[in-house]
């Protein structure tokens, strides 16, 4: 379990750790887990219980440390990616385990990037303005983007 990790990093004989915990544990504790001194010693990291999607950050999903730390999940994942930039949203959108995308940009961003967020499909959970301005659209973008227009929230 997630709560044992502290404890046997104490232990100057452990060499290896398995981790066995929840999605949300495991999720929750990403960081702590990609810490150098911790990452070290985590050979494998596998979900109990029914899994769900892993909720991360984009900035967790796009840190070298924490994807090498994802990677040490051995069983099948997803993950639900929240705070993602709209200028990192198609290297999010590349990562095959990534279900759930939430856009956090300025309006003129979300605004400019519709058409790719449109190419997100089912996997764009919200798009939520980081200001108060109101968002611009055209006509033709109010018929093509109408799909998604329900998915964005002001700040």
């Amino acid at each position: 379990l997630v709560s044992d990790v502290s404890r046997l990093l104490l232990n100057s004989h452990v060499t290896a750790i398995e981790i066995q915990d929840s999605s949300r544990n495991i999720a929750a504790n990403l960081n702590a887990f990609s810490s150098a001194n911790v990452a070290a010693k985590i050979t494998s990291i596998r979900q109990s219980g029914t899994p769900t999607a892993l909720a991360i950050t984009a900035a967790q999903l796009l840190d070298n440390a924490k994807a090498a730390t994802l990677d040490k999940i051995t069983d099948s994942y997803t993950l639900n990616v929240s705070g993602v930039a709209t200028s990192d949203m198609a290297t999010v959108a590349a990562n095959s385990k990534v279900a759930g995308i939430s856009i956090l940009d300025s309006t003129s961003q979300i605004s400019a990037h519709l058409d790719d967020m449109r190419l997100l499909g089912v996997r764009l959970v919200s798009a939520k303005a980081t200001d108060r301005t109101s968002l611009a659209l055209s006509a033709t973008q109010v018929n093509n983007e109408a799909w998604g227009l329900g998915k964005i929230c002001g700040g």
